[in-house]
């Protein structure tokens, strides 16, 4: 039997002024994400989705990115998010608003329908 490992959704606001305690947090997250051999899902965005890709990299973590863009030329140029913490970026071409509804359809879905493979959604809020 192959074991498939956990995936983790890291999602939060993508700019913004983070105090460097926020960023750390996330790189953090990131860090025991990859050190766990978890796979950390994210919006391949900006913000705390980057420092938490960041943190997992640190630790030779695995990182897929779901973008809002149609094709990796328009994720960098229209959309200017970056690329290089990222293993896999799949670009949904669901624009800025739907396009963080796959990672929380992944999370819901893993984890209500399957106990050895589910999915977590970890939200990063200035009012948690």
């Amino acid at each position: 039997m192959v074991v498939q490992p956990f995936k983790i959704a890291v999602s939060g606001a993508a700019d913004g002024d983070f105090d460097e305690s926020i960023k750390e947090l996330a790189r953090d997250v990131g860090r025991q994400i990859a050190l766990h051999h978890f796979i950390l899902l994210t919006g391949a965005t900006t913000g705390i989705p980057q420092f938490a890709a960041e943190g997992a990299k640190q630790e030779k973590g695995m990182v897929i990115g779901f973008s809002p863009a149609s094709s990796k030329r328009e994720h960098m140029n229209k959309f200017r998010l970056p690329t290089e913490k990222h293993d896999i970026i799949f670009y949904s071409n669901f624009g800025n608003i739907f396009y963080q509804l796959i990672n929380v359809f992944l999370s819901n879905i893993r984890h209500y329908r399957s106990y050895e493979n589910p999915c977590v959604n970890i939200v990063f809020s200035k009012y948690s």
